[in-house]
């Protein structure tokens, strides 16, 4: 993929996702097509952070001790989506699979997770999360 194209790719996906709602809480292209490696054949790695879904708990809560109080207050503070909402941000991100094949020709694999999951993976310095952020380039939320 051309840096021209990428760039222009960052630009479609940062007005696309402002539009949603609901909207993520933090969202960014990782991987090849961050590093400008990929190539026509690889996929379009992008994280999606959203809030949390109805009735998704803090894993940090089962942990006990300190850990399971701040993921209650976590839970008590977090405003989950509702069965609505959830539905509409399943059909938001198909939409935009099919959008970034359209705008690329590449597939567009998306990693979702609530900020109770992403929170776990940032705790535990994951490798996920370790490969994330090294190659993070942000379209939606202000911080990871």
């Amino acid at each position: 993929m051309l840096s021209g194209l990428r760039l222009e790719l960052w630009k479609r996906l940062r007005g696309t996702l402002g539009a949603w709602n609901p909207k993520p809480v933090y969202a960014c292209v990782f991987g090849s097509a961050a590093r400008g490696d990929g190539d026509s054949r690889g996929d379009i790695d992008l994280l999606l952070v959203h809030a949390p879904l109805p009735g998704e708990s803090d894993p940090s809560r089962r942990a006990g001790g300190m850990d399971a109080v701040a993921g209650l207050a976590a839970e008590f503070m977090a405003a989950q989506l509702t069965e609505r909402q959830a539905a509409r941000w399943r059909r938001q991100v198909d939409q935009l699979r099919g959008l970034v094949r359209d705008w690329t020709g590449n597939p567009l694999q998306a990693v979702e997770l609530s900020t109770f999951q992403w929170a776990s993976h940032r705790r535990q310095a994951s490798a996920l999360f370790e490969e994330i952020t090294r190659d993070a380039i942000e379209v939606a939320g202000g911080s990871r």
